[in-house]
């Protein structure tokens, strides 16, 4: 069988067939080993398939990146930051921008509609603004 004594014995421990004589039966230990075998050569080919799934998975992720159709999560984050930043910017300069005009302002509705075409136009802003995705760096 071309397997040392300690592993048969190890065989053996596991059900290998044994005739009376503690001598191993031919055809029927044959058997056994190939049924005992069977689920490791499965494994393996199981472990392949799933290499080559993931690497076939990564090449597509590649493709459709480099197509332009993903976009990196850490660009996203950077560019919603970005564009709060300016909200939030564009919304502070409005008491700087209105006081004066509202200040000399008697008519509560007239002062009620300068802060709501203000805010309004910095929301305007803020929707024209466009994600621009990084350049690729070379690899």
């Amino acid at each position: 069988m071309g397997l040392s004594t300690r592993r048969i014995q190890q065989l053996r421990e596991l059900g290998l067939p044994f005739n009376g004589r503690g001598r191993i039966h031919l055809v029927d230990g044959y058997q056994w080993l190939l049924q005992y075998q069977k689920p490791e050569t499965e494994s393996l080919q199981e472990a392949k398939l799933r290499k080559l799934s993931a690497e076939a998975n990564l090449r597509e992720i590649e493709l459709k990146e480099t197509e332009g159709h993903l976009i990196n999560r850490q660009e996203i984050i950077e560019a919603i930051q970005k564009s709060l930043l300016q909200l939030r910017i564009r919304l502070l300069s409005i008491p700087t921008k209105l006081s004066p005009v509202l200040a000399v302002e008697a008519n509560a509705a007239l002062t009620k509609n300068i802060l709501e075409d203000e805010i309004h136009k910095a929301l305007s802003e803020l929707s024209l603004m466009q994600f621009q995705p990084q350049s690729k760096k070379p690899r």
